[in-house]
């Protein structure tokens, strides 16, 4: 479920309740849009990667791709960003596992 508000000059309309796209399970995650304001992607902690087509003057979410699911596991590919290059690109940053040794 996507919660919406549309904010323009009458004010703060909302909450629009939407039901397109992936839920992820997670609670975090990022999520950025394009330079256009027509697209945004999102990630979640567990390795989902969605884009969405967005209508700026609506507020509406109008399709999505889902490109990769939620892996199973509690962080099995633990996503941390993304960034929109050229408006061609996504990049998406993952986090790596943490090593440890001993210094001495």
């Amino acid at each position: 479920m996507k919660y919406i508000y549309l904010i323009n000059k009458a004010g703060i309309n909302g909450p629009i309740n939407q039901s397109i796209g992936l839920d992820h399970s997670t609670g975090g995650g990022h999520l950025i849009f394009n330079s256009e304001g027509s697209k945004f992607a999102q990630i979640s902690w567990k390795g989902q990667i969605q884009l969405c087509d967005f209508d700026r003057c609506s507020g509406q979410i109008t399709s999505f791709t889902a490109i990769q699911p939620e892996g199973a596991g509690p962080f099995p590919l633990v996503l941390t960003s993304c960034a929109f290059s050229n408006e061609r690109f996504l990049y998406v940053c993952k986090q790596q596992p943490s090593t440890s040794g001993n210094m001495i």
